[in-house]
């Protein structure tokens, strides 16, 4: 068994800073993607985003919701999936994703805002048994 860690989330490359720790729990706010068809607002996370973001990333902006562990979809393209396949990733090999989020104050109808950034850890988004 492979054990293989992935990075999710808002980042400094992705979003351009840590997701949010919103009531005490770290939220994987999914990467800004423009080939989506799923939006920041589909998902009701558009005024958190919004507010985050000081308006550069908006509700209408689509996002890339991978993985979507609710349904059990994980995918990967271009060179990501080359690497997965060099490495002979395959049945009975694990993922863990994990994520970087920064502690927010809240303010306004529990919405973060940028500028209350307190302290950065390292949390684990989920985790994923390939099957098949």
């Amino acid at each position: 068994m492979k054990v293989i860690f992935s990075r999710k989330g808002f980042d400094a490359s992705a979003g351009g800073f840590p997701s949010p720790i919103i009531d005490g729990i770290p939220l994987s706010l999914p990467i800004p993607y423009p080939k989506s068809t799923s939006s920041y607002k589909h998902l009701d996370l558009g005024e958190i985003v919004t507010n985050l973001t000081n308006g550069r990333v908006s509700k209408s902006n689509f996002c890339h919701n991978d993985p979507d562990l609710s349904m059990g979809a994980f995918g990967q393209v271009s060179s990501a999936q080359s690497h997965l396949n060099n490495q002979n990733v395959g049945c009975g090999d694990l993922f863990l994703f994990f994520g970087c989020s920064k502690r927010q104050s809240l303010l306004m109808a529990n919405i973060a805002t940028k500028k209350s950034l307190e302290i950065t850890i390292e949390f684990l988004v989920g985790c994923l048994l390939i099957k098949k």
